[in-house]
């Protein structure tokens, strides 16, 4: 039976392995990349946004999307699209965030910034938005697209001053009901896209759309209470930074730092429990993804820091 199970899994992930790579290929030909054996000297700005690209990153709201797509009955291609462009997007303000922060770094590597400057970073993160548009334009449902689009807009708008709120986070944040607020913006708006979308693009009513999107974004706020739990100290105060926003600081003004840590920890379980419930009951099983990933974050916050 073990061995049975080993194999299926085996197969699982090849053929996610499979999916990923196709949707890597939409993301990258979106940017200006031709695949295929002729000879193409694609632009500096297109080599600088495939570096960021090819640097990692587990395309988990891609998959999110496809999954919940694929249980809605979505074909194949349109459920990619959708993937794909949440991606580029994602990837967008990944690039524009290390610019606002000044980092030099993007998981363990030098960033766009590093290597290029500035300038050019600011292009990759603009040329990645737009072919987040031009992916939906030419991949998804022609009868939903105005309501994809004009959907997508909003989402992007919501992380815009939600980017600025956390900038301005050490002058607005003093409650645990504004740290709410601006992760929620900041993280969740993108997340929101990959449930989101697909229900969208099938059809369904305003109401289901903003339930599954209200779960995902209670999802993308608990997983940024995790990182502010591994990322206590990091965000800590220094000569050299001021402090950044971490719901751990902010509990910590009126408790001790241990009982901090544990009502994060608390809050963040919580909220995935609740979005697990929620997620229950969303139609033909597409809250089936989202369930899976807050199961797991769940297990990890729980084995990290306590049950």
């Amino acid at each position: 039976m073990k061995a049975m199970e080993l194999q299926s899994k085996g197969i699982i992930l090849r053929q996610e392995a499979i999916l990923i790579n196709d949707i890597n290929r939409i993301i990258e030909s979106a940017v200006g990349y031709t695949h295929g054996p002729e000879k193409f000297t694609s632009s500096i700005v297109c080599q600088a946004t495939l570096k960021h690209l090819r640097s990692g990153g587990g395309r988990s709201r891609a998959l999110l999307s496809f999954y919940v797509g694929e249980s809605l009955g979505l074909a194949c291609d349109h459920a990619m699209a959708l993937g794909a462009s949440i991606e580029l997007l994602h990837n967008a303000s990944l690039v524009h965030d290390d610019i606002h922060d000044r980092s030099v770094t993007r998981r363990g590597k030098p960033n766009v910034r590093a290597v290029y400057g500035d300038d050019l970073a600011i292009l990759v993160g603009d040329i990645m938005i737009s072919g987040a548009y031009g992916v939906l334009a030419e991949h998804a449902n022609p009868k939903y697209i105005p309501q994809i689009l004009g959907h997508v807009h909003a989402r992007v708008r919501d992380v815009i001053n939600g980017q600025w709120s956390d900038i301005e986070s050490f002058k607005r944040c003093r409650t645990i009901e504004d740290y709410m607020t601006i992760a929620a913006a900041k993280s969740g708006g993108l997340i929101r896209l990959a449930m989101e979308l697909p229900f969208i693009a099938s059809g369904h009513l305003g109401s289901i759309v903003d339930k599954a999107g209200r779960c995902a974004e209670s999802y993308a706020v608990a997983y940024q209470i995790f990182d502010d739990l591994l990322d206590i100290q990091e965000d800590s105060k220094t000569d050299n930074k001021e402090q950044s926003l971490n719901i751990v600081h902010l509990l910590a003004s009126e408790m001790s730092p241990s009982e901090a840590k544990n009502e994060a920890t608390r809050i963040a379980r919580d909220m995935l429990s609740q979005v697990i419930i929620e997620c229950e009951s969303l139609p033909r099983g597409a809250g089936a993804p989202l369930i899976n990933l807050s199961q797991q974050l769940h297990a990890t916050i729980s084995y990290e820091f306590g049950k």
